[in-house]
Order: structure tokens, then sequence, then C-alpha cells
């Protein structure tokens, strides 16, 4: 008793503290509680004193799942009364049950392991209906220690709720995931909050029910477009915190290491490479995700990569091999190497027709047996014409100093359904080219369109006279369409192949956007000046799409600029352009 009257003055100072949290507990003040305060409340829970012994419990209950790891610490004090307060308190926190919870509802958590599993179900119904954000800390909990569908269904409560308050509280309460659904909560509430390289992070050795695979899509895609866009600054700053937390998906090593190579930073590029073909040893999968992405951007030599990745991992003879034999044959038909590529083809056969004489029941997509038989003969052929230097390498579709355009059409006033039915019914076309250049022949011209039956050819005339030479074309006994393609303006002509005559029933123009797609080692220059056709073009309004009225025949392009290394660049190329698809 002397050592309990010896601390019990110093209870008595540190109780009044505890009366002081407690009201300020009571005011909702308990988020900026300390933790001196805590354990000062800890203490009082076995105070000689009955009224301070129930003050701080009170007021720990209030603190809830702040004062959760020294409860737990007091949970083993040699002190019974400190231990069986705190284990009593730790219970109710761990569960989220605070002070202003409905009795009714309070009752029910305390019951809630004496319920059956269909009462359960509808008890965590009833309580994040009416709780709301206050039943988070009860449903994560659920989460962690009940069945697998008990913690379904509290999950699907959290989803049910949807609000950012809820986000929020999931994410305030939840620390490292202890099972899959928990996992589910977090990564959910880091998603809806706009944070989902953390959402990924916590799905990290979960499966993810689905989300892991749907944030992992959005960013690649996201990525995938600051790469096209050549924002390689904002692309190399985005895709580093999904890198770091999803670190088996090789697709964001790969986009990263993109952005530093059109920065200058090539050492640091060559070690993501590197390690992302080396990642996922076991697993084919991934590394035909990652191909087939690598394909796309015409990344060729990493692509090859990848699919020998492939053809390393065992069981041989799979669907994954085939398809790996059969890229790798593109990939190496691309870059002339005809024979590597026929190999290539014979071995995707063999194993194409052992899975199938083992009941493997596979079909080819694009093809059939026939077809690879007469590719495999074909490039052997191809080789003996054309044999590769034995030096000969895997060339990447775009070198990564060189220009490409991509080009647009649209056809004015939302008309491109109806010219692209117009273009069904025609019996022919003609195109035209027509000095000097931008002249609309029939639009500021008495220009016509005659048919000459006899000969079966077709032309325009000007004021009686042929313009260029008539262009071969049969048309029907009575009556044809056809259409006449000249600048950016497609004419439609009905014509009475009788008479010869003909009368335009449409005409349709088209506006032109060329957008700029540099290869990465130009896409970040700097001072850049650029002309096409002797023309002076903006290089931002290049990248971002220039319009075009008509669409020369081709472009003659001088570029000039700094790289980011300070290595001054000049490039000249010539490029055809050909009439996109109109929309």
């Amino acid at each position: 008793m002397n050592g309990r009257g010896v601390c019990h003055c110093g209870s008595i100072w540190v109780a009044g503290a505890a009366i002081v949290l407690l009201s300020a507990a009571l005011a909702g003040a308990a988020d900026g509680v300390s933790q001196q305060e805590i354990d000062a409340l800890i203490r009082d829970l076995g105070a000689d004193s009955y009224k301070v012994r129930e003050r701080a419990t009170a007021a720990l209950r209030r603190i809830g799942a702040a004062a959760i790891p020294a409860l737990e610490k007091a949970t083993q004090s040699d002190d019974p009364e400190v231990a069986i307060r705190a284990a009593a308190i730790l219970t109710d926190a761990r569960m989220g049950l605070g002070p202003d919870w409905p009795p009714e509802l309070v009752k029910l958590v305390r019951n809630y392991d004496l319920l059956k599993a269909s009462d359960r179900q509808k008890a965590l119904t009833r309580l994040s209906g009416e709780l709301k954000v206050r039943a988070v800390p009860f449903l994560l909990y659920r989460m962690g220690i009940g069945e697998a569908a008990e913690a379904a269904r509290a999950l699907q409560c959290l989803k049910n709720m949807g609000a950012a308050d809820v986000y929020r509280a999931v994410i305030a309460s939840a620390t490292v995931p202890k099972n899959e659904h928990q996992a589910q909560a977090l990564a959910l509430a880091y998603a809806r909050t706009d944070q989902p390289a953390e959402a990924l992070r916590a799905l990290a050795g979960f499966k993810g029910g689905g989300l892991k695979g749907e944030l992992t899509e959005t960013a690649v895609k996201r990525f995938l477009e600051l790469l096209a866009a050549a924002e390689h600054r904002k692309l190399v700053e985005l895709s580093a915190p999904f890198a770091a937390a999803a670190p088996h998906e090789a697709r964001f090593l790969y986009l990263r290491a993109e952005g530093l190579a059109a920065l200058g930073r090539g050492m640091e590029a060559e070690a993501l490479q590197e390690r992302a073909v080396a990642l996922n040893p076991k697993k084919e999968a991934p590394h035909y995700t990652a191909g087939e992405m690598l394909g796309k951007l015409g990344l060729r030599r990493l692509a090859a990569g990848e699919w020998r990745a492939i053809l390393k991992i065992p069981p041989a003879g799979g669907v994954y091999d085939i398809n790996a034999h059969l890229r790798l044959a593109s990939i190496h038909a691309a870059s002339k190497m005809y024979a590597r590529a026929a190999d290539n083809l014979a071995e995707a056969l063999v194993l194409y027709r052992q899975a199938r004489a083992g009941g493997g029941g596979m079909g080819m997509i694009g093809g059939d047996e026939q077809d690879l038989v007469r590719k495999i003969e074909n490039f052997r052929a191809k080789a003996a014409r054309q044999p590769a230097p034995p030096d000969a390498r895997i060339r990447d579709a775009r070198p990564t100093n060189e220009l490409d355009v991509q080009i647009g059409a649209t056809v004015k006033d939302g008309k491109a359904a109806e010219l692209r039915e117009a273009m069904k019914k025609v019996s022919g076309t003609l195109s035209m080219s027509i000095q000097p250049h931008g002249l609309r022949l029939f639009d500021v011209t008495k220009a016509s369109v005659r048919y000459d039956a006899a000969n079966r050819q077709i032309g325009v005339y000007l004021n009686g006279s042929l313009c260029g030479k008539p262009t071969p074309m049969e048309l029907g006994p009575d009556a044809a369409t056809v259409a006449v393609k000249t600048l950016d303006c497609v004419y439609i002509f009905r014509i009475d192949t009788k008479a010869g005559q003909a009368t335009r029933t449409a005409r349709y123009e088209k506006d032109y956007t060329v957008t700029f797609r540099p290869g990465r080692e130009i896409a970040d220059c700097t001072d850049v000046t650029v002309k096409i056709n002797g023309k002076p073009y903006e290089w931002k309004t290049l990248l971002a799409g220039a319009r075009f009225d008509f669409l020369p025949e081709s472009f003659d392009i001088r570029f000039e600029g700094t790289r980011p290394t300070g290595e001054a660049v000049s490039i000249r190329a010539k490029l055809k352009l050909k009439e996109p698809a109109s929309r």
C-alpha cells in the first residue's frame, strides 16, 4: 500500500490533467491529444479513485484509435485493474465503437460474435447505413478477422457508401493490409481520392480483385499518351511512383526509360530496360503484355527481348511460346533478316501441330497452317535472294532521331457518313492534280466531266478542251455515278453514259490535321525551327496538330534544334503523304 500511496500523490496531479483532457475530448478535440496525455490516462486506469478511473476510461474511449498502441501495451500491465480496463477499451477502439453511437448499435456490435452468419450480413448493412463514416473502423476490423463471405460483405458496404469522407476515413484507419479485402478497401480509397500510385502500393502482394489491373492499364495508357505528346519530363516524373508501387510491372520501367532517354539520360534508361526484361522470370503473361506494348511502339529490339524471355520459361511449347515465335518472325522480317524469320515460323508451326495433336484445341488467329507454310517458303526464298549480312541487327520501326507525321482528315459540316455512303455507290474514282496547285477547278471555272462510251474512258474538260489525259473507266450501259477527287474536295457526278454528259450531285470538302511524331532523341529539342516545303511553322503547333486546307503530295522538312545535352541537331527529311480515311 505504501507504494500505491506514493503513486497516489502523483496520480492526483495526473488525474487533474486527465479531467482537462476529458473535457477537451468531449468537445471533439481528441485528434490533438498528445502521447503524454494518453500515457497519463493509461496510468489513471489504476488510480485509487473510482471516479478518476472512470473518467480515464471514458476519455480513452473517446480518443479511440489513436490510443490503440498504448492500450495494447497496457493490457500486459502488472496492475490487474489497468490490464482489464485497457483490454475492454482496446476491443472497442479496434472496432471503432465510440460514445456517440446509438445505444442499440453499441449493443449490436458488442454482441456481434453471437450472431448467425446471415444476421451478421444484415448487421453490417445496418451499421454502414446508419453510421456512415463512423462505421469504417468496424468494417475494416471485420475484414481483418471475419470469414471470407463476411469480409466481402464489409468491403461491399464500404463501396456502397462511396463518399469522399468514407474513403478518407479508410486511409486514416488502415495501416498495413492484413488480407485481400483490407488491401482492396485501402486501394479503392486511394484510387477514389486520386492517388492511383498509392492504390497500387496497397495492393502489392495481393490479387486486387480486378482493381490492380484497372489501375495499371489506366496508368499505362496515360503514360503512352505523354510519350506520344513528347511530354518526357512529365512522363519521367509521374511514372516514378508507379514503378515503385508495382515493382513487377515492366511496362512502367520501359515507359520511364523512354522518357529518360529522350532527356539525354541514356545510361539510366538502359539500366531500367535491363531491369524490366529481368522481371518475372517464371511468369510468361507479363512478358507477353510488355512485348505487345513495345511492338506497338516500334521498339523492336526491346520487344524481341521480351519474346525471347518467354521462350526461356518452362513449360516449353505452350501458346505463349507459339506467339513468341510468331512475333519474333515479324520482327526479324521487318529488319530483313528473312532466314531467322523463317526459322521462327517453322518453330511456331511445329509447336502448333504438337499442341493440336495433343488435344490442345487451339486455333490460329488471322490464318492457318497452310498460311504459315506459305510464309515460311516465301521467307526462305527472300533469304536466298537477300541474305542478311553477318552483323545484321534488329532495327526499331522508327529511329530515335527521325521525324514522322500522322495525318487526319475531317469532312466539313459533319458529312463524313454521307461521303462514305456516296463512295460505296460510285462506279469509279478519278483523282486529279491541277496546276496551279490550290485551284479548285470545279468551283471557280466551268469545268465539266464527260464520258466516252466508245473508248470507255472519262475526262475533265475546261472550255471544251480536255484537261490532261483521260482515265480508262468502264461504266454501265445507261447511267453511273463517279467521284472526282481534287485537292481537299470530292465531287460526285451522275453520268448519262449514253450521252456522255455528267451532272454534279454533291460536293464534300475536307480539312486536314498534320501532327508530327518525332523520335525520342529530338522530341525534347529546344530552339527549334522547322520549315515545310519552304514555309516556316511553329514546332509546338506541329506537335499539337497543324491544320492544312489541302494535302500536298509530299513534305520537304528542314528541322534544326538543340538537344537537352546541348548538342545541335539538323535534319532534312522528305515524306510522301497518303490520303487518310475521313471522319
